[in-house]
C-alpha cells in the first residue's frame, strides 16, 4: 500500500498515542508521535508532515502554544492542525481555531469519524499541493513561453542586425579587419584584403609586423599597446602598408578596442583609408617645390656671384641687383639700389659716360636700364 501521507500525533497519554498511530497506520498513512509539546516542536521541524493531531491539554508547553509556535514559523505555518480535547473544553476549541487549527477532534474517538476527518484534510491538503504545483507550472510555462518569445525576438533582432553588419562590412569601400589582443588578424572584409592584395584566407593569422611598413610599425604598437591597456578609447594614424606585391600602400587608420558586457577587451577593430593617391600628389607637390627652390638657389648664386653687373627691374624699379651691379654705382650693399629707379641710380652726367663705356667694353650688362631712360 503506497503512503497517503505522512502525520504527526502528539499526546501526552501513551494509551492515546498507541491507539491514534496504529489506526492510522491500518489507513495507510506514516506516523510520528510525540508526547509531549517539546518534542513536537522538535519533530515537525525535523519531519515536515503533511497534518498534525494535537492535545490541547499536556504539561509543559500545551497544544495551544505548540500551535501558536508553528504557526508563527514561516516554514511550517501551512501544516494543518487538528485538535484533540475533551467535549467540555469550548474555550480552548474557540482559541485554538483563533491560533489557525483547521479542526477538533474530542475525545473518546469515533475510529469512523476520526478517519474520515483526516482523510478529509489530507485530501485537501494533497489538491492544494496539486493546486500549487500546477500553478507554478502554468507560472513556469508562461515565463517558458515569454522567455522564448523574448528570446525569438532577440534573435530575429540580432539576425537583423548581423545582416545590416555584414552588408556594411563586405560592401563598404572602407577597409575593416579585426585583430586579436597578440596582433594576429582574424577576420576581414573585401575591401582590406583588395588593399593588400590578398585573399582573406591568406591574411588570417598574419601580424600587424606582417602588413606594417617598417616606418609606421613602432608608432603603431606603441599606440595599440595603450588602446589594449585601456589608456585611451581609440587612435588615429596615417599609416604605410605593405601590399602582396611589395608595393608601399598609405592609409589612415582609427582604431577602437571591442569589450564585453564585463568591460573586458575581445579584439581590435581597425578601418582603413587608402589614401595612396592622395598621399603620392602631395609627395609629388613637395618634390616639385623643393626642385624649384633648389633651382632658384642655384640661379640666385649664379647672379650674385657673377661678375658682370646684373640687375631686374620692374616698370623701372630696382627689384634685384648682384654685388658687380651695385659697385658699378658705387653703393656697398644690395639694399641701397632696392626700390629705386634707373634715374636714381645714375646722374645725368654720368649717363652718356657709362653708356658709351657699357658699349665699348661690353663688360658690363646691365638689364634694369631702360633704353629710353637713357636717351
Amino acid at each position: 500500500m503506497s503512503c497517503k501521507g505522512k502525520i504527526l500525533v502528539v499526546d501526552d497519554t501513551h494509551e492515546t498515542l498507541a491507539m491514534l498511530t496504529n489506526l492510522l497506520n491500518e489507513e495507510g498513512y506514516t506516523t510520528y508521535s510525540a508526547d509531549s509539546g517539546e518534542l513536537a516542536l522538535v519533530v515537525v521541524e525535523k519531519r515536515q508532515p503533511d497534518l498534525i493531531l494535537l492535545d490541547v491539554r499536556m504539561p509543559g508547553i500545551d497544544g495551544l502554544e505548540v500551535c501558536r509556535k508553528i504557526k508563527a514559523n514561516d516554514n511550517l505555518s501551512h501544516i494543518p492542525i487538528i485538535f484533540l480535547s475533551s467535549a467540555n473544553e469550548v474555550d480552548n476549541k474557540v482559541e485554538g481555531l483563533k491560533l489557525g487549527a483547521v479542526d477538533y477532534i474530542t475525545k473518546p474517538f469515533q475510529k469512523e469519524e476520526l478517519v474520515a476527518r483526516v482523510n478529509t484534510h489530507i485530501d485537501f491538503v494533497k489538491l492544494t499541493q496539486k493546486l500549487k504545483e500546477q500553478e507554478i507550472e502554468i507560472a513556469e510555462s508562461r515565463a517558458v513561453k515569454k522567455m522564448n518569445k523574448e528570446l525569438l525576438i532577440a534573435k530575429q533582432q540580432a539576425e537583423e542586425s548581423e545582416l545590416k553588419f555584414r552588408l556594411m562590412y563586405e560592401n563598404t569601400s572602407v577597409g575593416i579587419v579585426v585583430i586579436s589582443l597578440d596582433y594576429k588578424i582574424i577576420a576581414s572584409n573585401k575591401a582590406y584584403c583588395s588593399m593588400l592584395g590578398y585573399h582573406e584566407d591568406e591574411l588570417v593569422g598574419k601580424t600587424l609586423i606582417d602588413v606594417t611598413h617598417a616606418d609606421t610599425i613602432k608608432e603603431n604598437l606603441k599606440l595599440q599597446k595603450k588602446l589594449g591597456d585601456g589608456l585611451i578609447p581609440s587612435f588615429q594614424l596615417e599609416k604605410k602598408l605593405i601590399h602582396k606585391n611589395g608595393q608601399i600602400i598609405y592609409s589612415l587608420l582609427n582604431a577602437t578596442i571591442i569589450k564585453n558586457k564585463k568591460n573586458e577587451p575581445l579584439y581590435f577593430l581597425h578601418n582603413l583609408q587608402d589614401i595612396t593617391e592622395r598621399k603620392l600628389a602631395e609627395l609629388e607637390l613637395i618634390h616639385a617645390k623643393e626642385k624649384i627652390e633648389e633651382s632658384e638657389t642655384k640661379l640666385k648664386a649664379v647672379f650674385e656671384n657673377s661678375q658682370d653687373a646684373i640687375g631686374v627691374s620692374k616698370q623701372g624699379i630696382n627689384v634685384f641687383s648682384n654685388l658687380a651691379y651695385v659697385k658699378l654705382f658705387g653703393y656697398n650693399v644690395e639694399e641701397d639700389l632696392i626700390g629705386k629707379s634707373i634715374l636714381e641710380q645714375i646722374a645725368s652726367s654720368e649717363r652718356k659716360k657709362i653708356t658709351e663705356y657699357i658699349k665699348k667694353e661690353k663688360k658690363a650688362k646691365i638689364y634694369q636700364i631702360a633704353t629710353k631712360q637713357l636717351d
